[in-house]
């Protein structure tokens, strides 16, 4: 109530309330720096250029891609898109109309820490499960919502999302993690490829080796799937 009081006295407070609001949410997700690796990936793959195309991936997997044959290079751009098109999109504007600037901001504190400690080793386990356990309760719900997007953008785009749907349904838990099959898997059925992780995961079934193409393909389903869900949390903006 005295922050209400004070805003009304002091108009200023509000355009300035405003433009920090803005700017947090602004820094809260990100979709240009993914799709910007993934062309340069996709540039560099076609053109048969793999050590810049490795390099690339490697900014954005924590794998080591430079053991990995091109194939499961390109697997693992891929499988990047569609986690990171959870956790950096879908699920900090998801918490925005609901709980205002805090949504997105502690659903990337979350993100960060489970980045940086949320690991299974000797030394991490015992300090990182607590940021492990919340960035996958903050991201439940997106990530099922991610994969819904990603079914709904194939079939938009002329993919197939058929096979997109009977994978996601077959594959989804197939990782890990709870939350990281699911965009993954409908991915790989989107495409029609096999999106595998040696000695962790293979999701998806092999009806043609993964291609340059195929890197292209998952930024058009990013880019739309981020498309649709912003118009729905401009419309919940509106109604709430």
């Amino acid at each position: 109530m005295h922050l209400l009081s004070v805003c009304l006295l002091h108009p200023w407070r509000i355009v300035l309330w405003v433009i920090i609001a803005v700017w947090f949410l602004k820094t809260s997700f990100s979709i240009r720096l993914l799709i910007d690796i993934g062309l340069k990936v996709y540039t560099h793959a076609l053109s048969n250029n793999w050590d810049k195309a490795r390099y690339w991936v490697q900014q954005i997997v924590r794998r080591d891609v430079y053991s990995l044959d091109k194939e499961h290079v390109l697997s693992a751009c891929i499988e990047s898109i569609a986690e990171s098109l959870v956790d950096g999109t879908i699920s900090p504007l998801l918490y925005y109309p609901f709980f205002g600037i805090f949504g997105p901001l502690i659903q990337r504190l979350s993100n960060t820490l489970d980045g940086v400690v949320g690991f299974k080793t000797p030394e991490l386990k015992d300090i990182g499960w607590f940021s492990a356990l919340m960035d996958s309760i903050i991201n439940f719900i997106p990530a099922r919502l991610t994969a819904i997007y990603i079914i709904l953008s194939s079939a938009i785009l002329g993919y197939n999302w058929r096979n997109a749907l009977r994978i996601y349904l077959r594959d989804k838990r197939k990782t890990d993690s709870i939350n990281a099959g699911h965009s993954m898997s409908a991915m790989a059925g989107a495409l029609g490829v096999c999106l595998e992780k040696v000695g962790y995961y293979r999701l998806g079934d092999k009806f043609k080796t993964i291609e340059p193409s195929d890197v292209l393909k998952a930024i058009k389903i990013a880019l739309l799937s981020t498309s649709i869900h912003m118009l729905i949390i401009a419309i919940l903006l509106l109604v709430t």
